[in-house]
């Protein structure tokens, strides 16, 4: 092939690659803007809707992962548990991270380890923190349906996940470390680039780190459990019809991990009380969750990389990068008063802290990854338009709409994976009170406005009030359960 013919190649292969990158990622991606906005203007029906077909059945169409989460998780919010539930086991066929084993994945592992690689054309594997989220949900799923028996699985499975948990992200971290030496099989930077792309890191500066601005500090690796999954597993066992669920000491073991490595004083006091009220002879609390805002997202920054390092004759050098986006509250503080019992809320699980996690241990890599591609890219790119001068001396601006087309191909190429289960909540608060003769629940604000008032069952015995806000001024969801459980739950 001569040098002409070859050039038109890589001109022609990287105008493909650009066009095919730009509708791939828009077909693949899930709009977060038009969800988030439909929870204000239409409520939860208006987002579940989408994922439902004229029959009230699931539809989600092709095996995308993120679709199947974030469809599930809207189909949960709007008590379709059944369609939810149905949605999620899809999704766990598909996540990578299993709960079951603690080994990082294989196919996390090669795109870790592929420099040149663009994440976004791969398909999304999940992250840990999400598998233990599905089957948290899974388990709410099926005890809102009243199915103790499918519940009590997904309790167990869930109990396994969270104890692979931490594993899982050690081994991950591990993985990230030796997928930074071990390029085997890829194009390796020349001694050249190498010192291009050190020089570029330095004068890059701060620039670079915008990605992790919004982690929160701190974060230990056991955050990655998710406390409400401990003790909302508890109060099954403690509750459920089965005298089995409450042998072996998997109760108190459950309270326990909460109690001594919450994610604050509050929450650690919060399983101690929990764990006493669950002890009681007599059987008749009222047990609270409230999951508030919108939880942690994933978006894109780009930094323009100096160009003048390799060549001047370049129109494009630039990576993308992604930037943790930290979570939304709607209300800090929540109360919930029965007759004349009331009890604060307290924060238990923040979803910021355990998505952070394997955010925080991968972006390094991501950043290196990042740079080192765009180095040899525009490597090649300054080495093509060389040659376009040398074949378009007489035809200048056949030479600048070749040199364009290339440094459109790099642009296209170059992107940030976004994908992430964004529509979890910001966090996840807890309550127990003890019924008296009251048949009403108040739940109300900081500023002691009321949010809800939820009629209670009127029967003596445990009661499971849920309850969900996504977004300021958004519609307020409540639902209620007996414990144990045998029928559906009541949607208020």
């Amino acid at each position: 092939m001569t040098r002409t013919k070859s050039l038109k190649v890589i001109v022609t292969t990287l105008t493909l690659l650009s066009a095919v990158t730009l509708t791939g990622c828009v077909a693949t991606g899930v709009n977060q803007t038009s969800t988030n906005s439909n929870y204000l203007t239409g409520g939860y029906e208006s987002v579940s809707a989408s994922y439902l077909d004229k029959n009230g059945e699931l539809d989600i169409k092709g095996d995308d992962l993120e679709s199947l989460l974030v469809g599930g998780k809207a189909l949960h919010d709007s008590g379709y548990w059944r369609q939810s539930a149905e949605a999620f086991e899809r999704a766990e066929k598909l996540l990578a991270w299993k709960s079951d084993s603690v080994d990082t994945p294989a196919e996390v592992a090669k795109l870790l380890g592929t420099a040149l690689t663009n994440d976004t054309l791969a398909s999304y594997n999940g992250k840990i923190f999400e598998g233990v989220m599905l089957d948290y949900y899974q388990a709410l799923n099926y005890l809102m349906q009243g199915d103790e028996s499918k519940a009590r699985v997904r309790f167990n499975r869930l109990n396994d996940r969270q104890k692979n948990a931490e594993t899982q992200l050690r081994k991950y971290t591990e993985t990230l470390s030796k997928s930074e030496k071990n390029t085997e099989g890829e194009k390796k930077p020349s001694e050249n680039e190498q010192k291009i792309i050190a020089q570029t890191e330095n004068e890059a500066g701060d620039a670079l780190s915008k990605g992790t601005l919004a982690i929160p500090v701190g974060v230990k690796s056991n955050e990655i459990r998710n406390p409400a999954g401990d003790l909302l597993g508890a109060v099954f066992r403690s509750t459920s019809i089965s005298r089995s669920d409450k042998q072996g000491g998997v109760i108190d073991g459950l309270v326990n991990h909460a109690s001594t490595k919450g994610v604050s004083a509050d929450a650690r006091k919060f399983a101690g009380k929990l764990g006493t009220e669950l002890k009681s002879a007599k059987q008749n609390h009222i047990f609270v969750i409230y999951e508030d805002g919108r939880g942690p997202s994933v978006d894109e920054f780009r930094v323009d990389l100096p160009v003048f390092l390799i060549s001047k004759d370049v129109l494009y050098s630039g990576i993308a990068l992604p930037e943790f986006k930290a979570g939304q509250v709607v209300h800090a503080k929540i109360k919930a008063q029965s007759g004349k019992i009331t009890d604060d809320l307290v924060k238990v699980s923040d979803l910021n802290r355990m998505a952070s996690l394997e955010f925080g241990s991968s972006y390094e890599g991501k950043v290196a990854k990042a740079v080192t591609s765009a180095v040899i890219k525009t490597v090649a790119q300054a080495a093509i338009n060389k040659e376009i001068d040398e074949k378009n001396q007489g035809n200048p601006l056949a030479g600048l709409l070749m040199k364009t087309a290339v440094a459109a191909g790099q642009a296209a190429l170059t992107q940030a994976d976004t994908r992430s289960w964004f529509n979890l909540p910001d966090s996840i608060h807890l309550g127990v009170l003890k019924r008296d003769s009251s048949s009403a629940l108040r739940l109300s604000n900081q500023a002691g406005e009321e949010l809800a008032l939820v009629t209670l069952p009127n029967v003596e015995g445990d009661v499971l009030v849920y309850a969900r806000q996504a977004a300021p001024g958004g519609e307020l969801k409540v639902y209620v359960q007996n414990l144990p459980a045998s029928a559906q739950a009541a949607s208020l």
